[in-house]
């Protein structure tokens, strides 16, 4: 409960953070520069949790069932896509990468396998996968700020998540991991899908607001 209840707070405060400081320092391209900041730290957690897991293991070699794979990863390289490619192509990493950043939470909602790890005693693997998912949230609204979300981008967004279920079923079977494909597992799979239209209700419901300020200023 401890864990569901820190998830969801650092979740929550570290966009809020983000934001805040957005607000307080509102200089030019500094979202931009925001942006691309909390990318590369985004990187930078991912690769450190893997080697702070891989740093419990002798010869840090890490046993197939605790390797650390979860969406998030995935979430990882559609947010370097998204990015720092300015084309076409990076249109639409920026549509499926904003329409999926709840699916790290949620994952982590229902399988707390995804950031546990009996030899995580100080919990800094944890930590660091909280984290991400700030991360992730505060990356997704900044980008919204000034992206033009399609309806296709729900489209991309749901390939994604295909393919991260296809990716971990292959892993389950093959590598033998903690999870299994049970009837949870389906259902956290069919929540995460809703989430990515629910995503795109808030940003449509939100422009509808930012419009309507517009066209009607006091």
């Amino acid at each position: 409960m401890l864990d569901i209840l820190s998830l969801i707070l650092i979740s929550i405060f570290f966009p809020v953070i983000v934001l805040v400081g957005r607000k307080l320092f509102n200089r030019e391209h500094l979202t931009r520069k925001l942006i691309v900041g909390l990318t590369i730290l985004f990187l930078a957690m991912e690769l450190l949790r893997f080697f702070v897991v891989a740093s419990y293991y002798e010869g840090a070699i890490i046993p197939s069932q605790d390797v650390p794979y979860s969406f998030i990863t995935l979430s990882c390289i559609i947010c370097l896509f998204a990015v720092f490619n300015k084309n076409k192509v990076g249109n639409i990493f920026k549509g499926a990468f904003c329409l999926t950043s709840l699916i790290p939470i949620i994952w982590a909602l229902f399988d707390n396998s995804v950031y546990t790890n009996a030899l995580d005693t100080n919990a800094v693997a944890k930590a660091l996968y909280f984290l991400e998912c700030g991360t992730v949230l505060s990356i997704a609204i900044l980008i919204m700020f000034d992206f033009k979300l399609s309806p296709f981008a729900n489209l991309w967004a749901s390939i994604a998540l295909i393919i991260f279920a296809v990716l971990d079923c292959l892993v389950i079977t093959f590598w033998e991991t903690k999870e299994a494909i049970t009837l949870m597992w389906g259902i956290a799979l069919i929540v995460c899908l809703i989430s990515i239209g629910a995503v795109y209700g808030i940003y449509l419901l939100e422009l509808h607001f930012k419009n309507k300020k517009q066209n009607n200023p006091r």
